[in-house]
């Protein structure tokens, strides 16, 4: 059965750390030569000491990434810069990227407005993008697409089609990709002018970053690569790959279940572990660190990674074994009550009081159309939203993403329901504080 389900569940990633000894290990990929394609050991220049910003960013809450060979870090809530040697640096130089001008809405339409706030561009335009590369997109009430520059003046007339999915709308570099073809959401690359750069359509057109853009082509013809300035595929990829922006001469290249960093000849230089997500977080080298954010019993943290695939997260061993025991805690008292509920307390509006926050049965005997009220309607609504239907049931999986978030996988005869608890610590046992839906399948 489907559930028209609200939803009040709040995200809380655990990203505390401390103890004894830095956790550097990389799971499956912990050495370059490990994980570099034929064997080969990579020879990476490093003029930074991995180990010793292990140390330093030990116990932190989140990083940034190195920049003018500093890094912001922030632990137990203060923030400090740290250099490449994992040195603490005291007032840093630090060197802010200048700023360009940054659309404004106001009444219905959008301007633009400098790094101080002062209003530069008027407000006259139906949609806009930020400026870029000295250069801004800007929509007429038609829906047709045009760049302005700094003063304010239609620098390329308003005449391509609306912005579909493609990350190179915005200039860099001097160019830019816009849409030539609506019905096929075809791209082609313009300069400043507007006038074409050069021949050829794409399907999907990046950014050019370090006089490369990753680009596809789909169809009979299906390719996927890197072209140049003058769109030459200068790096092809293999069938079913695509590829990120280069950043610090790297970049990742990817297919559905694997992810690859890359130098500018197209040299795989390592495969990415496990441990890292890069399905809609691209990973960007900058000073020869890339900031990553882990998943699995990573899940939270961020780290640094070089480019022989070295990682070291905001972790301690201390911490993390603690950590894994807390996420075992918490999943199996959502087990145990899962176990009860569905033998004896099913509807049993006590039972479910003893285990839930009062904000979620709140929310359960106050949201939900039912022919009851009250007790009635709480527990009612927990076994549509909570995964009921134990009848049916073929078989039930839960597992503890962290401390504080269990996931609850039911299959029934005719369907599958998956939902997201998150459960919060009370005195000595846990209590249920919001439920998610996260999959419903027939």
């Amino acid at each position: 059965m489907r559930k028209n389900i609200i939803f009040i569940s709040a995200l809380l990633m655990f990203m505390a750390c401390g103890g004894k000894k830095t956790q550097t290990e990389i799971d499956d990929a912990a050495v370059a030569d490990s994980t570099v394609v034929d064997s080969t050991v990579v020879a990476v220049a490093k003029p930074y000491d991995l180990e010793a910003i292990a140390k330093a960013i030990e116990g932190c809450e989140s990083l940034q990434k190195f920049n003018h060979g500093v890094a912001r870090v922030t632990k137990d809530g203060q923030r400090f810069y740290i250099d490449l040697q994992g040195n603490i640096v005291e007032k840093p130089q630090v060197e802010e990227e200048p700023r360009e001008l940054t659309c404004d809405y106001e009444k219905g339409k959008y301007g633009f407005k400098d790094s101080k706030g002062n209003l530069v561009i008027p407000h006259k335009f139906h949609f806009a993008h930020d400026f870029s590369d000295g250069m801004a997109i800007v929509v007429n009430e038609k829906g047709l697409v045009g760049y302005i520059n700094t003063n304010g003046e239609l620098a390329i007339p308003y005449q391509y089609g609306t912005m579909a999915e493609s990350d190179g709308n915005n200039f860099h570099e001097g160019l830019c990709a816009v849409l030539v073809d609506d019905e096929y959401e075809w791209f082609s690359y313009v300069d400043k002018t507007g006038k074409l750069a050069f021949e050829g359509v794409f399907s999907y057109a990046g950014n050019f970053s370090e006089g490369l853009a990753a680009v596809r082509i789909r169809g009979g013809n299906s390719r996927s690569g890197y072209i140049d300035p003058s769109g030459k595929m200068v790096i092809e990829l293999p069938d079913g790959w695509w590829g990120r922006q280069f950043k610090d001469g790297a970049a990742q290249i990817q297919r559905a279940d694997s992810c690859y960093i890359i130098d500018k000849t197209g040299k795989r230089l390592f495969q990415v572990n496990s441990s890292i997500i890069y399905t809609g977080n691209d990973i960007v080298y900058s000073e020869g660190l890339a900031v990553v954010y882990g998943k699995g019993k990573y899940e939270g943290k961020n780290g640094f990674m070089d480019k022989a695939g070295r990682i070291t997260f905001c972790l301690s061993e201390d911490k993390a074994d603690a950590h894994e025991q807390d996420k075992e805690a918490v999943r199996a008292f959502v087990e145990k009550f899962y176990e009860e509920w569905g033998m004896e307390n099913l509807l049993e509006y006590g039972y479910l009081k003893r285990h839930i926050t009062p904000n979620l049965l709140k929310y359960l005997a106050d949201s939900y159309e039912f022919d009851c009220e009250g007790e009635c309607l709480a527990t009612w609504k927990f076994f549509y939203e909570g995964g009921g239907d134990v009848g049916k049931m073929v078989s039930r999986q839960i597992s503890a993403r962290d401390e504080n978030h269990v996931l609850v996988e039911s299959k029934y005869e005719n369907y599958e329901y998956d939902v997201l608890l998150t459960v919060i610590k009370d005195g000595d046992t846990f209590k249920i504080d919001s439920l998610k839906q996260e999959r419903s399948e027939y």
